[in-house]
């Protein structure tokens, strides 16, 4: 099955019939990394937008496109200071303009509206997004990944996927493939930014979020073949050291390949013997489905901050925190706990039901 077949023919149709995607051409998405029209959709039609839009629509004098531009811009600034997508949802599930709030995201199993609402969230996929970064009207960088995924029009993460037929394998030719690109993102910066002497550091510290912001906000970046996933959540922790080969001179991935394959870790199968079909939807649901992106959103990324108590007062020891986000196995194991509890939960009414299972 090659790349192009395993997604055309089987996983855009598997997003779309089983997790509920919809697809979106290419061609329709800015280098903002969000879909316009998701986005214009979920914050015009939807059941808690509705009304506070017309309301803010009337305050941009029925302007639709500047109301959306400033919101863009205002997503673009937050995400900016988030350490990924995931944390950015979370904090911003509703956000103000102009006075008016709006909502980014609707989470599940309200009181009032059980999951009524959470089903109006639009989950998109999108085949071969063209990511093209232009500085001072030139081209410096461009790649494609295979599939970008987003949620009411806000950029999720991306999978890299890779063909048995061509002797290509999620472990050696896609991991390598998400480093590669990422380090020729980076030599790019270096070059082009961070090498700059008419730039700020504040100018540099900009331009890096906004042009590694495919690699580095993404919730986690994936490599796909027909029979194992592999994941990264923290590529950015390379970054320094890619920075540092680049400002040597020597432009030399492969020590950094090998410490970054580490992390890169292949995600667990709960039935490991079964097709390979099988497989590969048992490995994009637990990463993709709808409510698995919620978890990660609500519950499997949050700052963890170091404290220290200096004259009887508690410091921070690092305003930025670091990153906690679950390595594969962890969460797997989670995933398949909350799976044992939501199943207790279902039947929790009939006393035979776990001997019948038995």
């Amino acid at each position: 099955m090659s790349e192009l077949h395993l997604q055309d023919k089987f996983l855009i149709p598997f997003f779309r019939k089983e997790l509920g995607y919809q697809e979106v051409k290419a061609n329709t998405i800015t280098n903002s990394l969000i879909i316009e029209e998701d986005l214009q959709t979920f914050i015009s039609t939807t059941e808690l937008n509705q009304k506070p839009y017309e309301i803010l629509l009337k305050k941009y004098h029925n302007n639709a496109q500047k109301l959306l531009a400033e919101l863009i811009e205002l997503i673009q600034e937050r995400i900016a200071s988030s350490r990924n997508m995931a944390l950015f949802i979370n904090a911003n599930k509703s956000v103000t303009l102009q006075g008016i709030k709006l909502y980014l995201f609707y989470t599940d199993d309200s009181i009032i509206h059980n999951s009524s609402l959470f089903e109006q969230n639009i989950f998109s996929v999108v085949p071969e997004l063209p990511y093209k970064y232009e500085y001072q009207g030139k081209q410096i960088f461009s790649f494609r990944p295979d599939i970008c995924l987003f949620v009411n029009g806000i950029y999720l993460g991306y999978s890299e996927l890779k063909s048995n037929l061509t002797n290509q394998t999620a472990r050696k030719n896609g991991r390598g493939k998400v480093i590669k690109d990422y380090f020729e993102a980076v030599k790019v910066y270096y070059e082009t930014f961070d090498n700059n002497p008419h730039l700020s550091d504040k100018e540099k510290d900009h331009y890096r979020k906004d042009f590694l912001k495919i690699f580095e906000k993404a919730i986690h970046i994936t490599s796909t073949d027909i029979a194992e996933t592999y994941v990264i959540r923290t590529i950015d922790h390379f970054f320094e050291e890619i920075l540092t080969t680049c400002s040597e001179g020597k432009y030399d991935r492969e020590d950094c390949e090998k410490r970054a394959v580490k992390i890169f870790k292949p995600y667990p199968l709960l039935n490991p013997d079964t097709d390979k079909k099988d497989k590969i939807k048992e490995l994009f649901t637990f990463h993709y489905g709808k409510s698995f992106i919620e978890k990660e959103i609500l519950y499997y990324n949050f700052i963890e901050r170091d404290v220290y108590v200096l004259k009887a007062k508690k410091e921070l020891k690092n305003e930025l925190g670091h990153l906690i986000s679950p390595r594969p196995k962890q969460k797997f194991c989670t995933d398949k706990i909350l799976a044992k509890i939501d199943e207790f939960l279902e039947h929790e009414a009939e006393d035979d039901y776990f001997i019948h299972q038995l």
